[in-house]
């Protein structure tokens, strides 16, 4: 685990049932976070009293006091970063924000359903588990994904699903993909701490957990990346890993996996949570030795 801890400054609009979940992951299991302030869409919501239990710095932010999504957005991070945030929760926030440049890829949303399917605009709460019953879905789950300027189209981070019970109402179908969350967001965000979420084209790619310095110390970067685009399989051993009649896999299909990888590091040096990370720290010693 990284001994970065995340700043996240949270945003909400209900009782803060996923704020006080992801406290207790903090206190109790050592999540690689803290809760850097509390952003409330109304000034009755639950989720500020939690904020205040745990002295948690908290704000109102009323959408309706702001002409579009883009003031509104710029009120959202412009208090983010005077929290010095490292990234934006949207547990249950329910207005579109729009989102600056410097936060792509640092906004996280956590929807009830298994997107794409039961999302955007309106779909939210009650209504989500309404619709997943009303189409006889057999599973539904909840989605952690990026955030962007559209409702719940931003790229998928992690998804856990659960089976529909024939007999399940939106109330029952509601407490067990809430269950799911308080598994799917905790474990996102570890991912993100680690450095090891990284988006390419609409996607996301989940690096491997750091080496242990053992592992790093025996194998080069390039074997390491080799392993993990062909797991179980190093450059020393490919010709014992074939198996009867099959050819083994050459030395230079192999020298050419890095390579492959290598396309996405523009993109991961683009990913300030990414930079945070061990896997991150790697490839720049590796760039710093080259030079």
């Amino acid at each position: 685990m990284s001994d970065h801890r995340l700043s996240i400054t949270v945003c909400l609009s209900g009782k803060g049932r996923s704020l006080e979940n992801l406290l207790g992951h903090i206190h109790e299991r050592d999540l690689p976070a803290r809760i850097s302030g509390v952003i409330a869409s109304r000034p009755d919501v639950g989720g500020l009293e939690v904020a205040q239990h745990h002295g948690i710095p908290a704000r109102t932010i009323i959408s309706r006091d702001y002409a579009s999504a883009q003031s509104l957005g710029e009120a959202v991070f412009d208090q983010a970063d005077a929290w010095e945030a490292d990234m934006v929760l949207l547990a249950g926030y329910l207005s579109l924000v729009g989102l600056p440049r410097r936060y792509i890829n640092r906004v996280v949303n956590i929807h009830p359903a298994l997107l794409p399917a039961f999302g955007g605009q309106g779909m939210y709460g009650r209504r989500v588990h309404e619709a997943v019953l009303n189409k006889g879905c057999r599973l539904s789950g909840c989605t952690v994904h990026f955030a962007s300027e559209e409702y719940d189209a931003g790229p998928i981070i992690d998804q856990h699903s659960c089976v529909v019970e024939m007999l399940d109402t939106p109330v029952t179908l509601a407490a067990r993909v809430f269950q799911l969350e308080c598994q799917a967001l905790p474990e996102a965000i570890e991912l993100l701490a680690e450095g090891r979420v990284v988006e390419s084209a609409g996607r996301t790619i989940i690096l491997p957990p750091a080496e242990a310095d053992s592992q790093r110390t025996a194998h080069s970067d390039d074997d390491l990346l080799s392993r993990w685009l062909c797991p179980g399989i190093g450059q020393e051993d490919a010709a014992s890993a074939a198996g009867p009649g099959e050819e083994a896999l050459s030395r230079p299909k192999l020298e050419r996996l890095p390579a492959q990888l290598r396309e996405f590091e523009p993109v991961m040096a683009r990913n300030p949570l990414y930079l945070r990370g061990r896997w991150g720290i790697a490839v720049r010693q590796r760039e710093e030795k080259s030079r």
